[in-house]
């Protein structure tokens, strides 16, 4: 039987509206993530860490796949915002607010200054000034609330948080800003010893957030809050981040 070409741009048309649809139609919808230690572990590909597994429930919840694909922050932003997925965890700020939906707050944290021991603290941003040298990663948050807060004419950077601490353990910075929950695990994964790192009081307070895309079915972001609550509720959630939030402190 010959298919008219009327019926045929009618199949063609159809195809292609489908393929522009929501991501939930795929029966899945799509989760990224990057290493963020102590919540968040990525090693080959494979993510561990108490964030994770409080994500994994939610997903299972809603009927999801439940493991990460690895991708770098400003991937995720983007392919989040574009309309392709989920991903965490995320600062929330007044910038990125209108661009995604926030589904749960993962957990709470803060920006800070490491220094070395015996070194004192540093403990605000005034004192981070006066040094000779502040070490921050080179993309991302720690960089952009530094540049943002101005007088920071004793930034330096380098690629990588790893990177970062190996500069503060052989001397080459005075101090080191980042997320205050990371800095002993970092140390410890570069063969450091992170009793040396010596934490100053938090000087931004952040939050790690899962976020969704708007385009995320409403019924799929209710199913996962309502797991969500559940686990605050019966001790779920505490026994998974409890420990990492206590062994930040």
């Amino acid at each position: 039987m010959r298919i008219g070409d009327s019926v045929r741009g009618a199949i063609v048309g159809t195809v292609l509206l489908m393929g522009s649809m929501s991501v939930s139609l795929a029966g899945d919808i799509a989760l990224f993530s990057y290493p963020l230690p102590p919540f968040t572990v990525e090693s080959g590909g494979q993510f561990s860490g108490p964030a994770p597994r409080v994500v994994a429930e939610l997903r299972k919840a809603a009927g999801l796949s439940e493991a990460p694909v690895a991708v770098p922050v400003a991937r995720l932003l983007a392919d989040v915002e574009a309309g392709d997925g989920m991903g965490f965890p995320m600062a929330r700020n007044a910038q990125r607010e209108p661009k995604f939906q926030w589904v749960v707050k993962l957990y709470d944290d803060a920006f800070a200054f490491a220094t070395l021991a015996p070194n004192p603290a540093v403990n605000s941003l005034d004192e981070g000034k006066k040094l000779g040298s502040v070490t921050v990663n080179n993309a991302g948050g720690p960089k952009n609330l530094l540049t943002a807060t101005g007088g920071f004419t004793n930034m330096e950077s380098a690629n990588s948080e790893l990177q970062n601490a190996a500069k503060l353990f052989a001397g080459n910075t005075d101090a080191w800003f980042s997320v205050s929950s990371g800095f002993r695990s970092i140390a410890a994964a570069q063969g450091l010893d992170p009793s040396k790192v010596v934490i100053g009081k938090p000087v931004f307070a952040i939050e790690g957030w899962l976020i969704a895309s708007h385009n995320v079915p409403a019924d799929v972001i209710s199913k996962m809050r309502a797991r969500y609550d559940a686990m605050k509720a019966n001790g779920e959630y505490d026994a998974i981040m409890g420990p990492t939030i206590a062994a930040t402190k």
